[in-house]
């Protein structure tokens, strides 16, 4: 619960099943990257060790999601 008149900020926030955010205040998505598990990525083309390409598609956790 994140009460009335006061500001949370997250990275990546995980919400188990069975459970309920309620926000009756501010939910505010961190910019630092740093905040983030695991580790935010940019971009797409690297070197990846031991595989058949070199282009490689990726994605970050969602702001707000259910595990």
């Amino acid at each position: 619960m994140i009460p009335a008149g006061k500001t949370f900020l997250t990275g990546s926030l995980r919400i188990g099943s069975g459970t309920t955010l309620r926000v009756d205040g501010t939910l505010l998505q961190s910019q630092d990257t740093a905040h983030y598990s695991p580790a935010v990525e940019r971009g797409h083309d690297r070197a990846v060790p031991r595989a058949q390409w070199d282009h490689m598609w990726l994605a970050n956790q969602p702001f707000l999601f259910y595990a």
